[in-house]
C-alpha cells in the first residue's frame, strides 16, 4: 500500500496527534482493515526520510525525498535519495540510491523567508520567451 503520510512514527499505539503521520483514530480503523488483508508493505514519503522496519505483520518503508532533506529528525535517514523497489512473487527488495550530484537541499532554510515563498518567487514554467 502506498500513501503519503506514514501510519505512525514509532508504534501503531502512539496516541499523539501529529502532522507527521495519520491521526490515531483513523490509523486504528485502517490498521484493523490491514490486519484482515494480505497487505505486507506500507510505503510513505511525507517525512523526507528513509526508514525500513517491520512492525507486526507489516513492513513500513519511508522513502527519501529527491530534492529536500528532512527538516526534522524522526528516526530515519534524512538525506535525499531514490527508492527502487523490486517486486517478486513473495517479497520486495528495496535499494536506496544516492546518485552522484544529488544535493540534499535544506528545506527549512529555503522556507525561512516565508512559507513556500520560494515557489511564488520562481520564474514561470515554461519560461516566457521574448519575441
Amino acid at each position: 500500500m502506498f500513501l503519503h503520510k506514514p501510519l505512525f512514527l514509532e508504534y501503531p499505539t502512539d496516541d499523539v496527534v501529529s502532522p507527521a503521520c495519520i491521526a490515531p483514530s483513523v490509523r486504528t480503523q485502517l490498521l484493523a482493515k490491514l490486519n484482515r488483508s494480505d497487505v505486507r508493505l506500507i510505503v510513505s514519503g511525507h517525512l523526507h526520510q528513509h526508514r525500513d522496519r517491520d512492525v507486526g505483520d507489516h513492513r513500513h518503508l519511508w522513502t527519501p525525498a529527491v530534492a529536500f532533506a528532512a527538516p526534522q529528525a524522526h528516526g530515519g535517514d534524512g538525506r535525499c535519495g531514490l527508492a527502487v523497489l523490486d517486486f517478486s512473487q513473495n517479497s520486495v527488495e528495496v535499494t536506496i540510491e544516492r546518485p552522484q550530484g544529488l544535493i540534499s537541499h535544506d528545506l527549512a532554510a529555503i522556507k525561512g523567508h516565508g512559507r513556500y515563498q520560494f515557489l511564488r518567487d520562481m520564474p514561470p514554467c515554461p519560461p516566457t520567451h521574448a519575441p
